[in-house]
């Protein structure tokens, strides 16, 4: 499983916790920058952050991903 982390870096501990509680270990982790300009329309900037992870759309629908956002 992937992980697109859009929060602070997760910890070994975290990942360990992440592979329990989905069953699937955990093969890559995206880093992706979470800092957004608020007076900017926030979906073009999250839609470009996410095109640049150059996943296609096969990957998109077929690979098992997990979203972790900021809080």
């Amino acid at each position: 499983m992937r992980i697109i982390n859009f929060s602070h870096p997760l910890t070994e501990q975290n990942l360990r916790e992440i592979e329990n509680l989905t069953g699937c270990p955990v093969s890559e982790v995206i880093e992706v920058p979470s800092q957004v300009d608020l007076q900017s329309p926030l979906e073009p900037q999250l839609a470009s952050r996410l095109d640049d992870l150059g996943l296609s759309s096969r990957e998109w629908q077929t690979e098992p991903l997990l979203i972790n956002l900021s809080q």
